[in-house]
């Protein structure tokens, strides 16, 4: 077996050595491929022509596409790897992210597809034991498919290509350490990168901005307009993209529709209007936009041997468009009760885009304007659901004590009534009753003056709620399979710890949450990610600069990874810290969810807001 793999490395570096072919790779898969299924290769795909033909250039080493799920990745990655095996030779190393995935890839797809293509099957080895699961020695070549995870495998053997599939899934430094691997290769190594990306700044949105930054442009039909445009989605006011109708019989009552919705789905020229309507899979104007465009680079100044491209799930005629704009408008919905993972998935998956950190890009406060809601702050509000005090106890210049009055309803809709500085618990017993607050929905910080704390929250009758914040992210709680992650966590503490009476007086919940993730998720409320999260107008300047005490900065670790961190830029945070009890409180109460029955649950006028009694004491 020695003797076998020498021969062949033998084989592959004379190989290596042989100018390629002169069939373009698209061309040639035209021609010869016959994928897994029996099906032949699409000509319709002419979009993924310069990208092939990008990777037989000689002068091109490093061709990275950034693009949404299910629109021809693997395909592509397959095709360009039988041309390789037939027209230019050369040990070749394909990485996905795991080694299921790879062995799943090569048993349903890659094996079929090259068994039944003619051209590569007649050089499919028949020898014992150059053929297995995840290898295969070609005359003049060899082939490797492996997880991301397999450090052996990518720090081992030389390669001249590389065929990296799903990036963004990989573990931390996978990627810098296979690229090594083609250095006995200087001349006419190849790097392929193709991915769905993940958050701004990772790996493969930076292989991205490396390149030339091709996008596919598509000239309009209109024969008076000679415009040409991306396929992008639309915008709500401006002209151009993918659009759909909104009027009472799409979004009757203010909800979708989604039959009527896709009635009305067209694809519009930003510079005529001409729409474009024949748009369902493989109909007229979806091959036109696959086969009539051309790449436009972004970065023409890139380095001229690194080429990148991005294209979403709007380009291959073979998609569907209704079922990505169901996906859409459900994500919407799902990020107005607070969770925006469903939209962030459609912004990588779909569009094929960087999710954007948006707390980032909090360097002013004028973001907070865009909150301001002209309510009265003793107006009844139909979809209050619980009204909530927080409080932070403080020594300097004497004790006082921040006070934060919020109503929330579901889905992470809340008002801000009060904030404000206050010298006495009778104060604060006021307000309480100024603002109609339940002892029961009122929350103390405890991490300072925690006895002081304690024995408010005995002398409430075990009403108020003790709360410390936590560095951690997030916490483990539950057991076996029911085991989860979430942003808050509870336990029994002695409220006497440290007296005489230790150990003597009923047990208090403390309620410990994660002081970064409540920053993350008031700050995506400040921005309108999350929630509708509202000021009213007569918010005091105080206020504001407090609530924006905190920002953020990015470092690069040794990895070369970008990371974010809160930092605290100015010294009074305490509406920052009464904002993040306030979300813990929400999350804690199930308020940053829809409701159960999926609508809003109104109180009524004989109905007051509930208190969170009987929430805590089930949980305790």
């Amino acid at each position: 077996m020695i003797g076998l793999k020498k021969n062949i490395l033998v084989e592959s570096l004379q190989a290596a050595l042989r100018p390629p072919g002169k069939v373009s790779p698209f061309d040639w898969c035209a021609r010869n491929i016959v994928l897994h299924n029996g099906d032949r290769w699409d000509p319709d795909l002419e979009f993924l022509r310069q990208p092939m033909d990008d990777f037989a250039d000689e002068g091109v080493r490093n061709v990275t596409s950034m693009c949404s799920a299910q629109s021809c990745k693997t395909v592509k990655n397959m095709g360009l790897l039988g041309w390789t095996l037939d027209e230019d030779a050369g040990p070749a190393l394909w990485v996905t992210k795991s080694t299921p995935e790879a062995k799943k890839l090569v048993k349903g797809r890659l094996w079929p597809m090259y068994d039944n293509t003619p051209r590569i099957a007649e050089r499919l080895p028949k020898e014992k034991g150059k053929r297995n699961l995840l290898e295969m020695y070609f005359p003049g070549s060899y082939l490797h498919v492996v997880g991301a995870e397999n450090e052996a495998s990518l720090q081992s053997t030389p390669y001249r290509y590389l065929f990296l599939d799903e990036v963004r899934q990989w573990k931390d430094g996978a990627l810098a350490m296979v690229r090594k691997r083609t250095r006995s290769f200087p001349h006419n190594y190849k790097h392929l990168t193709i991915s769905c990306p993940d958050m701004e700044g990772d790996a493969v949105h930076r292989a991205f901005l490396l390149g030339n930054q091709n996008h596919w442009h598509v000239k309009c039909r209109n024969p008076e307009c000679d415009h040409e445009f991306r396929l992008e989605w639309g915008e709500k006011g401006k002209p151009g993209g993918l659009k759909w109708e909104s009027n009472e019989t799409t979004c009757p009552d203010g909800k979708w529709n989604l039959d009527e919705v896709v009635k009305t789905l067209h694809f519009e020229c930003a510079a005529c209007g001409h729409t474009y309507r024949n748009i369902g899979p493989t109909q007229s104007d979806r091959k036109y936009f696959c086969r009539t465009g051309r790449w436009i680079p972004a970065n023409p100044n890139a380095a001229s041997d690194t080429k990148s491209y991005h294209w979403n799930a709007l380009l291959p005629h073979f998609t569907s468009w209704e079922d990505q704009v169901k996906e859409f408008l459900a994500a919407v919905t799902a990020m107005k009760w607070g969770d925006y993972s469903d939209y962030k998935d459609h912004w990588n998956e779909t569009r094929g885009l960087p999710w954007t950190d948006r707390l980032r890009h909090q360097k002013e406060e004028r973001f907070l304007l865009q909150r301001v809601r002209p309510y009265g702050r003793l107006d009844k509000w139909e979809l209050e659901q619980r009204r909530v005090m927080t409080i932070d106890v403080q020594a300097k210049d004497g004790r006082h004590y921040w006070v934060n009055i919020r109503a929330w309803g579901y889905g992470g809709i809340s008002r801000k009534l009060f904030f404000g500085k206050v010298h006495s618990k009778a104060a604060i017993l006021q307000l309480r009753d100024d603002w109609h607050v339940d002892d029961y929905n009122i929350a103390i910080d405890t991490a300072f003056a925690t006895a002081e704390g304690y024995q408010m929250v005995v002398d409430s009758g075990y009403k108020w709620k003790a709360m410390k914040g936590d560095d951690a992210m997030h916490f483990l709680v539950g057991e076996g399979t029911a085991r989860r992650k979430q942003i808050w966590d509870v336990s029994p503490v002695d409220p006497a710890l440290g007296t005489a009476n230790a150990g003597r007086v009923r047990p208090i919940p403390l309620y410990r949450f994660s002081k970064p993730s409540t920053l993350d998720r008031l700050y995506m409320m400040m921005y309108g990610e999350l929630g509708d999260w509202q000021l009213h107008e007569e918010t005091s300047e105080e206020y504001k600069l407090q609530v924006t005490a905190w920002d953020r900065r990015y470092r690069t670790n040794g990895k070369g990874e970008e990371i974010g961190e809160w930092y605290q830029k100015r010294t009074d945070d305490h509406a920052t810290d009464t904002e993040r009890m306030q979300i813990a409180v929400a999350d804690i109460t199930g308020l940053l969810s829809p409701p159960r029955a999926g609508e809003l649950q109104l109180t009524t006028e004989a109905d007051p807001p509930p208190s969170m009694g009987r929430d805590y004491e089930l949980r305790y």
